[in-house]
């Protein structure tokens, strides 16, 4: 649960400077950089046991994850347009969801690679490689992504606009609370099955 907490922690943290930066330096590279970050942390949850490790690794992934999530929301609104940026997050939506439901299946995959005669500690390593792998695989899709430039993007202030301010406001409040649940509820699923199921 601490290398949760930590990558929770990392990522608001790191939300609103990387934000910043993404306007003065391009939200594509912030998204590609995030994305690097996030694949090769998978990758060395995969390849440590030590505790130290494991929760620079969480700050990474922390970093990598609010790299991302700042950049695409900005990107799809710019791609997309006034006429059809609904439609284009809904879209967004939908798809990852249902790409994470189907993701949480993944972890079956272990018993296949189990019947390689691997452990099932070693199975989870090759699961862990592969999904970064995987990840990183994506990388030159994001190169072909292009970003409007606005003049003046890099002396942007942030400061909310006044027209906005009340929407904006409430729409922070209630990613706030859903991001707690999610982050008081998460580990506790975890420690619940450990203690009355004895899974880890």
């Amino acid at each position: 649960s601490s290398t949760i907490s930590t990558m929770g922690v990392t990522l608001g943290a790191a939300s609103i400077p990387l934000g910043i930066l993404a306007d003065k330096y391009g939200r594509r590279n912030m998204l590609i950089l995030g994305n690097l970050f996030a694949s090769v942390s998978l990758i060395g949850f995969a390849l440590t046991t030590n505790v130290a490790l494991v929760l620079l690794i969480a700050v990474v992934q922390g970093i990598g994850e609010a790299a991302f999530a700042v950049s695409f929301s900005a990107l799809v609104a710019d791609r997309a347009g006034d006429e059809r940026r609904t439609a284009a997050f809904s879209l967004g939506a939908f798809l990852g969801w249902t790409s994470g439901a189907v993701g949480a299946f993944a972890i079956s995959s272990v018993l296949l690679i189990e019947g390689f005669g691997l452990s099932g500690q070693q199975s989870h390593v090759v699961l862990y490689v592969l999904v970064g792998l995987l990840s990183l695989s994506v990388t030159p899709f994001m190169l072909g992504i292009h970003e409007t430039k606005t003049k003046g993007q890099a002396q942007r202030k942030m400061i909310l606009p006044r027209k906005s301010k009340k929407v904006l406001v409430r729409f922070s409040v209630y990613s706030v609370a859903i991001a707690l649940g999610a982050g008081l509820f998460v580990p506790l699923m975890a420690n619940w099955f450990n203690a009355a199921y004895g899974v880890t």
